[in-house]
């Protein structure tokens, strides 16, 4: 299982819980297969993802 983590800037990072119902253009994805097959869009993607945060929260998060 991959390990995902939010991008601050700045050299800073925070590990996430979890990555689910990763959604793109109206079509549920399995989030893992997605990051390892490199896909490439010609445009853009609408979508949503939800992202679960654990306990060792970054300030820079919850600012």
């Amino acid at each position: 299982m991959t390990t995902y983590h939010l991008d601050l800037g700045d050299n800073r990072t925070e590990a996430l819980d979890s990555v689910t119902q990763l959604t793109l253009a109206g079509t549920e994805l399995d989030i893992d297969a997605f990051a390892a097959c490199d896909a490439k869009a010609p445009v853009p993607l609408w979508g949503d993802v939800v992202l679960a945060r654990g306990g060792s929260r970054h300030q820079a998060t919850t600012a």
